[in-house]
């Protein structure tokens, strides 16, 4: 993974110092960042409301600006965020592997590895398959759905933590003009 050109900069390897992610290591180990071309993937089908141009710079800052490591069930993810004060909007598996951290795989952040998901999951009785059935991995399912209509779901959100995500998507920047069509919305920073 390359940190890109900037204007001052040319383009140069993304490290990570080991004390930015584990605070109580003293060492200053280096590692470097690589990314499997699958999460690109997942990246991009799970952030469906986005444009490419911001899927760029949210996948940029997730390991740059916006650096966060969530500890789960005795693994970490690194959190995905729209904004430094957000929440997250999912989250990314990595490994070390010697000098290397290897992102793997995103999660949607309804997926049973993050620690709303699971909450949300066991509230509704939901699983993996019935999550992907009915949209609820991608972020157009919290941009699209009238949530007071359905108040458990909502509250289902609310008592889960995601309920913070969506209120965060509602308060991102739309186009006016497309307030008006009923055609999906992608959303341009």
């Amino acid at each position: 993974m390359f940190r890109p050109a900037d204007g001052l900069y040319l383009p140069k390897p993304l490290t990570i110092q080991q004390n930015e992610l584990f605070k109580k290591e003293k060492e200053e180990k280096v590692f470097n960042m690589y990314v499997q071309s699958h999460v690109f993937h997942r990246f991009r089908e799970r952030l469906d409301i986005f444009s490419p141009t911001c899927h760029n710079l949210l996948f940029q800052y997730a390991f740059s600006r916006y650096l966060k490591l969530v500890q789960y069930d005795n693994r970490y993810l690194f959190a995905c965020l729209i904004d430094d004060d957000a929440p997250p909007i999912g989250y990314f598996t990595f490994l070390i592997r010697g000098d290397d951290i290897v992102v793997n795989t995103f999660l949607p952040i309804v997926g049973d590895n993050t620690p709303e998901g699971k909450k949300f999951q066991e509230l509704l009785s939901l699983g993996k398959e019935e999550i992907i059935y009915l949209g609820m991995d991608k972020l157009s399912f919290f941009t699209k759905v009238d949530f007071e209509q359905i108040l458990k779901l909502k509250q289902a959100l609310i008592d889960s933590n995601i309920w913070k995500m969506k209120l965060a998507l509602d308060d991102l920047c739309y186009d006016e003009e497309d307030d008006d069509k009923t055609e999906e919305k992608k959303i341009i920073l």
